[in-house]
C-alpha cells in the first residue's frame, strides 16, 4: 500500500478528477475554481465518511450536504469499492458560475482502521 498523504484542502483538490477537461492548474487553483470555502470542504468531508466511518461501505451509499452560511452544497457518493478502500465521487454546486464540478477521490483503511486519502 502506499504511503497515505495527509488531508488538507489542497490534497483533495489536487487529487481530485474535474468533469471538464483543463490545461495544468496550481494546486490553489484548482480549490478556488471549484468556489469552496474551508468550512465548506469540512462539511464535504465529513459528510462523505459518514458513508464509510464507522460502518459498512455499501457501492451506491448517497449524502447530501449543503452550508446555508455559504451557499454551498452537493452530494457525495460511493461509487466503487476496491477491497478496503473506496471510491467516492463529489458533486459540488459552489460560488463559482460553472457550477457543478464533480470531483473524485479514493479513501483506503489501513490496517489501523483509519481512512486516509490515496493517490
Amino acid at each position: 500500500m502506499r504511503k497515505p498523504l495527509s488531508l488538507t484542502i489542497a490534497a483533495v483538490a489536487a487529487l481530485g478528477v474535474f468533469a471538464s477537461p483543463a490545461p495544468a492548474k496550481s494546486i490553489s487553483r484548482m480549490v478556488r475554481d471549484v468556489g469552496l470555502t474551508p468550512q465548506d470542504w469540512r462539511i464535504m468531508r465529513d459528510a462523505a465518511q459518514s458513508l464509510y466511518v464507522g460502518t459498512t461501505p455499501r457501492q451506491g451509499a448517497e449524502i447530501k450536504w449543503s452550508n446555508v452560511e455559504t451557499g454551498a452544497s452537493g452530494t457525495s457518493s460511493i461509487t466503487e469499492i476496491r477491497g478496503k478502500c473506496v471510491l467516492l465521487r463529489h458533486e459540488v454546486h459552489g460560488t463559482q458560475p460553472r457550477s457543478p464540478r464533480f470531483l473524485v477521490v479514493q479513501r483506503c483503511k489501513t490496517g489501523d482502521g483509519v481512512w486516509v486519502l490515496m493517490p
